[in-house]
Parts: structure tokens; C-alpha cells; sequence
């Protein structure tokens, strides 16, 4: 469900891979990375890659974020040559994450409940309270991506 609704941003979605399989090839580029992130008193983030199997490794990877000045500085500084992204694809993953972060949390609060297994019943708004809690954050209107996802949920709820 979260895979499929993030296939509206495939484009910036495979950029960001791009810029973190480029910085985990690179040792040079890492070593960059980490050099910048210290030099503007940020943490030193590890950037992580997707995995297809894991809906919210999307979600780490786009962790980028955190980094986001650091990396731009990085890139520039060794003159990477990789799809950068522009600033309004920088607003998506923005909101990408603002969108995801509430159900990544929903399901790691209900799979702690329900023993660490999360099943079907975790996004059940009747057996979890916190898919409620999140229902309730979702009644905001959102983009694109909100609603797609938002939807999918309702269908999946549905079944």
C-alpha cells in the first residue's frame, strides 16, 4: 500500500537512491560527508538505502533530510556528478516524511503491544488505539501522496 502510493514521486524517490548509493560506494565521498556534517555541528548520520521488501526502509533513507546541507555541500565540494535534487523535490520528501512518520510510529507502538508481530490487525483503528491516534492526524488535508496513502490504508482497513 505505502509502495504503491510512493510511485507518484518514483522520480525523486530513485534520486535519493542515487545519492545514497553513490555516498556508500564512495569511501571518499563518505569520509567527505562526514567531514562537512562535523564542520556544521550536525551528527555525523549514516545515510541508509531502501529495501524492497521493508515499506519504511523508505523512510530511513529519506532521513537524507537531517542532512540536506551537508550533502548539497559534499556533492558540490567533490563534484559529484549525480542527479541533484531541486528544491521543490527537497519539499516532497518533506512532506513525504511528515506523512510517514505517523504510521511508521503506529506500527511499531501496535506491534510492541501485540508482542512484536505485526499483522493485519495493526492498522485496524478498532484494535489499535494508536491507528486511531493516527486516523485522527490524518483527517488534515494533505497532498498527493497523503491521500494515496491515506486510501490505501481505508482499503486495506477494508478487507
Amino acid at each position: 500500500m505505502v509502495r504503491d502510493a510512493l510511485k507518484v514521486m518514483k522520480t525523486t524517490l530513485d534520486k535519493v537512491k542515487g545519492m545514497v548509493e553513490f555516498f556508500h560506494k564512495s569511501t571518499r565521498a563518505t569520509e567527505k560527508l562526514k567531514s562537512t556534517q562535523r564542520q556544521m555541528d550536525m551528527p555525523e548520520l549514516r545515510l541508509k538505502q531502501d529495501c524492497a521488501t521493508r515499506w519504511n526502509s523508505t523512510l530511513y533513507m529519506l532521513k537524507v533530510l537531517e542532512s540536506k546541507d551537508a550533502i548539497i555541500s559534499t556533492l558540490a565540494l567533490i563534484n559529484a556528478h549525480i542527479d541533484a535534487l531541486d528544491q521543490e523535490e527537497w519539499e516532497a520528501l518533506q512532506e513525504t516524511c511528515t506523512v510517514l512518520e505517523p504510521l511508521s510510529r503506529s506500527l511499531w507502538k501496535s506491534a510492541q503491544r501485540g508482542g512484536g508481530v505485526i499483522g493485519p490487525g495493526m492498522l485496524n483503528p478498532n484494535i489499535s488505539p494508536y491507528t486511531r491516534l493516527l486516523m485522527e492526524e490524518w483527517k488534515m488535508d494533505g497532498g498527493s501522496l497523503f491521500l494515496a496513502i491515506r486510501k490505501g490504508v481505508a482499503e486495506y482497513m477494508s478487507l
